[in-house]
């Protein structure tokens, strides 16, 4: 009955499920009497038996030949079904399946840890990466009351990976409370659960490393790309206490260099720094040196103003146009 037939990627996940878990549901089958001539590259071949429900597994089935992880002559168990009931049995397989959905997906990667299951082993138990396992086992950490939010359509999946940047869930909750109904965006929600953040200058001039050494932590968000993973301050105090005194040391190594005035701030102080102004300066005429440079220097503009007008000379005064630059010069007479 189904005439759209999966896509590859569709038959590639299911035979990873099938490779790690065994076919857990029979293929339907009817019989061809007499056996029926194949199409294609398979135009020479007989077939005896012909599958009416379950093609994608049949299609995974095949893929896992392909791959080398079973035999071309594999035994599969097979229902088989009237040839009249074919249509029917196709209809009523393909109409009556109903998805998992993504709130029960994520609840039952969790309660397989609970019950003693790894990371590692869910990954290859289910075709995953060890980070897809991660992040689901994150989003069940989601408070209990948000969760069901998600599970009624109230919360979106977007909305809940950023919830669920801490294990807090008071935090979660507040966040939710906090922000207005009509801007709930993934951002506004990191954003109230971070706070303010820190001045990015600030944590480059510490690093993250020295900060971490110290005893700080790091909150990261583990739905952001691995390459460009935000990493939220926890302890800006401790933060903010290591940049002073860096700066301090680095002050003190001016000094003992000779400076004559080192002050520090940190943050950045604006006030402080607009107290300050350019240092006087007054114009004094050119040594004979500067001088003969300067003469040189106008000698060769007016060779080269010259010359331009040489070129120009004869010329109508229609601009003169690039495509790519827009008008160049306008001769002059």
């Amino acid at each position: 009955a189904r005439r759209d037939g999966p896509s590859q990627t569709e038959c590639n996940e299911l035979a990873d499920l099938i490779d790690a878990q065994g076919l857990l549901q029979n293929l339907t089958v009817i019989a061809y009497d007499p056996p029926m001539r194949g199409k294609g590259k398979d135009k020479q071949k007989r077939f005896t038996h012909g599958v009416v429900a379950g093609g994608r597994r049949l299609r995974a089935l095949q893929c896992l030949v392909a791959r080398g992880r079973i035999a071309r002559d594999e035994v599969v168990l097979c229902t088989l079904a009237p040839a009249e009931r074919a249509l029917a049995i196709s209809l009523a397989e393909n109409s009556g399946r109903a998805p998992m959905s993504a709130a029960d997906t994520i609840s039952a990667f969790a309660d397989m840890v609970r019950a003693g299951a790894r990371v590692e082993e869910l990954a290859a138990c289910f075709g995953l990466s060890a980070l897809t396992v991660q992040r689901r086992l994150k989003l069940a950490k989601v408070s209990p009351r948000l969760f069901e939010g998600f599970r009624k359509g109230d919360v979106s999946l977007d909305q809940l990976m950023a919830l669920a940047l801490t294990d807090n869930h008071a935090a979660q909750e507040a966040a939710w409370a906090a922000a207005p109904a009509s801007d709930r965006a993934p951002h506004t929600l990191r954003t109230l659960i971070v706070g303010k953040g820190l001045s990015q200058a600030i944590v480059e001039f510490v690093t993250i490393e020295a900060y971490e050494e110290a005893g700080g932590t790091v909150l990261r968000d583990l739905f952001a790309d691995p390459d460009d993973q935000p990493q939220y301050i926890q302890d800006p105090g401790l933060m903010n206490r290591l940049a002073a005194e860096k700066l301090e040391a680095i002050g003190q190594t001016l000094r003992a260099e000779g400076a004559n005035w080192v002050e520090l701030s940190l943050p950045p102080n604006h006030i402080q720094r607009n107290n300050f102004t350019d240092a006087p300066h007054s114009n004094r005429e050119p040594s004979a040196k500067q001088t003969a440079e300067l003469a040189e220097w106008r000698a060769q503009a007016q060779q080269l103003h010259e010359q331009r007008e040489a070129l120009c000379g004869g010329l109508d005064d229609t601009p003169r146009v690039s495509p790519a630059l827009g008008t160049l010069w306008r001769p002059r007479r």
